[in-house]
């Protein structure tokens, strides 16, 4: 007899900025010394990155997040649609301007929390499969969902020149984290386990 409780966020630290969003802008956050961010950053920039800037040349990317490695930190040079923001002190307002969240992982285990990040603050999401594995979305609800280069380029272009399905899939996302990985209802998921097993197993 066992319980499964989820990771999850805290939806009142990660919650949407009043911060106007920079057209076409996307972003990966998350930590770009870690083998698996490497990988996926390393597969959108050579095999995404040039299919989207074929169709729309306005585009910004962003990679934030701590100890960027020097293929990461080169990501920019001669390229000035490209910024690498090492470090920040708070990843949040980099969120909330951005129009876009990606997340290109290709392997790796565990809950991308990167993602329940950017749904807390009613971010809309791409994905691989391997990104969002373990989680409770579904495409084209909660989240874009795509892994081969021309099927996550198109899902991008899609997200960015519809507003009213990023709206959908911020709400929806929002939602999600919500019901399912805020504290509160971890909490609560932990109390029942707690509970079952104070009463036996019962």
């Amino acid at each position: 007899h066992f319980h499964v409780v989820e990771n999850g966020t805290d939806t009142d630290f990660f919650r949407p900025m009043d911060i106007p969003q920079e057209p076409g802008s996307l972003i990966f956050a998350g930590s770009l010394d870690w083998y698996a961010n490497i990988s996926g950053v390393g597969f959108f920039l050579r095999e995404v990155w040039p299919l989207l800037k074929r169709q729309r040349c306005d585009l910004r990317l962003y990679l934030a997040g701590k100890n960027p490695v020097d293929a990461i930190r080169r990501a920019g040079d001669g390229d000035g649609n490209i910024r690498v923001v090492p470090n920040p002190e708070d990843v949040r307002p980099l969120l909330a301007k951005a129009a876009l969240v990606v997340c290109p992982i290709l392997d790796g285990g565990g809950t991308r929390l990167k993602i329940l990040d950017a749904m807390a603050m009613a971010k809309p999401v791409v994905s691989t499969h391997v990104g969002c594995e373990g989680l409770r979305v579904n495409h084209g609800e909660n989240i874009l969902i795509a892994d081969s280069p021309q099927d996550f380029a198109r899902e991008v272009i899609r997200a960015l020149e519809d507003p009213g399905l990023r709206q959908r899939l911020s709400t929806a996302g929002r939602a999600l984290v919500e019901s399912h990985y805020s504290w509160n209802s971890i909490g609560r998921e932990l109390t029942r386990a707690h509970q079952c097993a104070l009463e036996g197993g019962k």
